[in-house]
């Protein structure tokens, strides 16, 4: 490739356009007038020969009757040029050091290869869940620490912050997008899915909703929940007897039909039934449960408190067991025989149950102890619930973004 040859000197013209002859150069402090404000300029790039009284010759800066180079030190400057008689032919009081802003440009770019940065040099954070060759940033690493929406288990209590945006689960809350902008959009998302299915034909009359013949196991999962939420009002006491209720207005589930969410009031698995505050559209309606939604706020997701609750895999053959839903611990269903032997409290009596056997008429109530030894084991541990082994710690959903 050829190389253009070009004048290696600036020129200076008049104002017609010649070559400026016996003309005037100044330089000035960069906004400020030359004349009053000078600056040194030099014949040399090594600075060590300083331009006085700068004139032109054939509109070249004229150095002992030669063209010459005018030089500055590093900077933006003003620039004045007059003809021989004073008349300003060229006035800038801003002057760009082009040279010099491209090589501090320069210094401020990395090297292609290994560089070392220094101070805190900072990236664009990339979208939640992007799997490329793309820089990760400290912010990135803390969003996706663990899945949007994961359940994560510490042994201390900690409050949601930036470092750690988690919502905890110790109790019932609703959060809002403005705090947990990814979370609660994924979680108003989520249908609950029961036995593969998340939409369902119903049928609606008034307040009443009534699911098709069958489907019956979203109605159950939804009064369980109730059963828990009061347990849980009635401060989880033990002889609890299954009430279930639908009035706690920060527990409440809710239903969805024709693209508006509705508070479930209450529910009847034999009728099929689901009552609502509000009538949704009558005839027949295409139902979903969105297991985390709230009426009447878009903008709003509901956490119901799983403190005490040991975790189960979801999706179970009978579709009892389904993501973002509680069950109240129970026993399987089971009887007691009741076996006779030979014993002189059990011989002439006429015991309630006993078939009616001959002999003394007095009934003695059937009593049952206290669980005793098997002799090999130990003395049965009892208490409140029926528990497995456990560890204690703090539940918490993954929220991975969390702005204060």
């Amino acid at each position: 490739m050829a190389t253009l040859v070009n004048t290696p000197f600036p020129v200076f013209t008049d104002t017609d356009g010649l070559p400026l002859e016996n003309g005037y150069i100044d330089l000035g402090i960069a906004g400020l007038n030359p004349l009053s404000n000078p600056r040194q300029a030099y014949w040399d790039e090594a600075l060590t020969m300083p331009a006085t009284n700068i004139r032109t010759t054939r509109g070249y800066p004229s150095r002992n009757g030669a063209a010459g180079f005018l030089y500055a030190a590093p900077g933006d400057f003003s620039i004045l040029v007059r003809d021989k008689n004073g008349i300003v032919i060229l006035s800038n009081l801003n002057v760009i050091d082009v040279l010099t802003a491209v090589q501090n440009g320069l210094l401020l770019k990395a090297d292609i290869a290994s560089p070392t940065l220094t101070g805190v040099p900072t990236a664009p954070t990339a979208a939640l869940s992007t799997v490329t060759g793309q820089l990760a940033t400290t912010e990135f690493v803390i969003q996706n620490s663990h899945v949007l929406g994961e359940l994560v288990l510490t042994e201390t209590l900690k409050a949601p912050s930036a470092s750690f945006p988690a919502v905890p689960r110790n109790v019932n809350q609703d959060i809002l997008a403005a705090h947990w902008p990814s979370l609660v959009t994924e979680l108003r998302n989520q249908p609950a899915s029961v036995l593969g299915v998340t939409d369902h034909n119903v049928t609606v009359a008034g307040a009443v909703i009534t699911f098709g013949v069958g489907d019956t196991a979203l109605i159950s999962l939804i009064i369980n929940d109730a059963i828990v939420s009061n347990y849980i009002l009635g401060g989880e006491i033990a002889n609890f007897l299954n009430g279930a209720t639908y009035a706690d207005a920060t527990q409440q589930r809710t239903i969805t039909i024709a693209n508006v969410d509705y508070v479930i009031t209450g529910a009847d698995a034999v009728a099929r039934t689901l009552t609502v505050s509000v009538n949704p559209p009558a005839g027949a309606q295409v139902a979903t449960c969105y297991t985390y939604r709230v009426a009447g706020a878009a903008t709003t997701a509901r956490l119901l408190r799983i403190a005490g609750f040991v975790g189960v895999a979801a999706g179970d053959a009978g579709g009892e067991v389904v993501g973002g839903f509680r069950k109240m611990d129970r026993g399987q269903a089971h009887r007691h025989d009741w076996l006779e032997g030979p014993s002189a409290n059990n011989v002439g009596h006429n015991r309630v149950g006993s078939g009616g056997r001959a002999g003394a008429t007095d009934s003695l109530p059937a009593n049952v102890g206290n669980p005793i030894t098997d002799g090999t084991n130990g003395t049965p541990r009892t208490g409140k619930t029926t528990d497995p082994r456990t560890a204690g710690q703090y539940a918490y959903t993954w929220g991975a973004v969390y702005i204060p």
